[in-house]
């Protein structure tokens, strides 16, 4: 339980920063990934209500930051 909130609360803070800021995080943000890390967000019901927008925050911020 503990892994899913804290998954959630990260991918809401990301969307924040990255709406917050567009382009700008790519361009200033020490927070990287490395062209071999490919992340993945893994919940029981993908569909439910409350994880579309984390879903679409995860992939901003993923992009925003050059990850898979």
């Amino acid at each position: 339980m503990n892994r899913i909130g804290l998954a959630g609360a990260l991918s809401a803070a990301m969307m924040t920063l990255t709406l917050a800021m567009p382009g700008a995080a790519s361009a200033e943000s020490k927070f990287q990934c490395k062209p071999d890390e490919t992340y993945v967000m893994n919940v029981m019901v993908s569909a439910h209500p409350y994880w579309v927008p984390v879903y679409q925050g995860f992939k901003q911020a993923a992009q925003a930051m050059g990850c898979k």
